[in-house]
């Protein structure tokens, strides 16, 4: 399905953009000639666009371009940016910390204004038949010249064993879209006993969101949420970690005599299984095998590879000045970009940025990756086949 409803896919096509995130936005926005975009979900935004409303802030500052255009860590720059876009985060509001929907929405304009964008149109498999390269989406075959995976994280990572359950147990995606979603019928109390399992940025805004301290302060009434992985111990030594973007959490941990609504537990997990319609946690605590039980348990534990066959070849860089951009196929016209590259960080972005050794998070972040997306598209020829039928779309 298109959101152009006159818009047809049809083959041989030029260019096939995957996925429909941030790295798709900045691709489309530095191409001479709209490329089709296709996207698994119902919604474009990439994992952005998850919830129908704001669920939580975004990692970074919301910050306008400077005269300099020099963006990135430690610079009076925006760290959340389009190369070559029509809108800017920074365009929309003057919020200190802007939602995942504002990110959202602007993604989506570039997007639709570059672009034709097919919804509900999964990626099944990459593949060559003959000197033709060609795709399988949504159970159709379409010849392609050009393959470009800008599916962004990933499908979310189950690092533990997960048994059966009835009880709630959400990725975070799956927290975002369910409690984001404008029918969503849950009362904080509903909730029950809660888990959360990860402590990076993830399970960091989840816990927000749980304490009230979200978009939408849902979690007023929650009394303790047991929080795996987390090895800060109390509110100062939390609050000396973190940074001031995360300091308000300090204050939901314990902290002498006061109460406290945050449980640290720095134990690996090790199961979740099923215990009666609830959940049972396992995890390995001091040495020793623990259980808990919990009604609903959200695990933040980071992204794998999305499941899509391609072509039996070795990955190989390419490079724009000596500076790994994106990775390409050997042997056929098939490149990834953004995170699901996967680049290494090498000893040039150590030199000119430490924050990218030092904090882990940042080698997925959206300002080292923007740049590289948007040489890409620089670099790699237009082609002449086109990618919609004559009526429908921006050709």
């Amino acid at each position: 399905m298109s959101l152009y409803p006159e818009s047809v896919l049809v083959g041989p096509l030029d260019e096939l953009v995957v996925g429909s995130g941030i790295h798709a936005a900045i691709y489309v926005s530095n191409r001479d000639r709209p490329p089709a975009v296709v996207e698994r979900n119902s919604r474009v935004g990439g994992a952005f666009a998850e919830a129908d409303k704001p669920v939580f802030y975004l990692n970074s500052r919301n910050r306008p371009f400077t005269e300099n255009g020099i963006t990135g860590p430690g610079t009076e720059g925006p760290l959340n940016y389009i190369p070559g876009g029509i809108l800017q985060p920074s365009d929309v509001n003057c919020m200190e910390y802007q939602t995942q929907s504002v990110l959202a929405a602007v993604v989506r304009d570039n997007l639709v204004a570059k672009a034709v964008v097919f919804i509900d149109s999964p990626l099944e498999a990459v593949f060559e038949e003959g000197n033709n390269l060609k795709v399988v989406i949504a159970s159709k075959e379409y010849s392609v010249q050009r393959v470009l995976l800008a599916t962004g994280l990933g499908n979310p990572l189950i690092p533990f064993r997960l048994g059966p359950t009835s009880a709630r147990v959400w990725s975070f995606p799956e927290f975002v879209r369910i409690v984001g979603s404008v029918n969503n019928s849950f009362s904080p109390q509903d909730f029950g006993r809660v888990a959360v399992i990860g402590s990076g940025d993830g399970g960091k805004v989840v816990m927000e969101h749980l304490m009230g301290q979200g978009p939408s302060d849902p979690g007023v009434f929650l009394d303790k949420v047991d929080w795996y992985g987390q090895d800060a111990r109390n509110c100062e030594e939390f609050t000396k970690r973190e940074r001031s973007r995360y300091a308000g959490l300090g204050r939901n941990f314990p902290n002498g005599d006061r109460s406290f609504r945050i449980r640290p537990i720095n134990a690996r997990v090790l199961s979740v299984e099923s215990a009666g319609g609830r959940a049972l946690v396992r995890c390995l605590l001091a040495g020793e095998p623990t259980p808990g039980i919990y009604d609903t348990v959200i695990y933040c534990c980071g992204f794998g590879p999305p499941d899509i066959p391609l072509p039996p070849y070795e990955e190989r860089l390419v490079r724009e000045k000596g500076e790994p951009i994106a990775t390409k196929l050997v042997g056929c016209e098939v490149y990834k970009m953004g995170p699901c590259a996967g680049l290494s960080v090498d000893y040039r972005e150590k030199r000119n940025n430490p924050l990218l050794d030092k904090v882990p998070q940042n080698t997925a972040a959206i300002f080292r990756y923007a740049g590289k997306t948007a040489a890409l598209a620089r670099r790699l020829p237009s082609g002449a086949v086109g990618n919609v039928s004559d009526e429908g779309g921006p050709m």
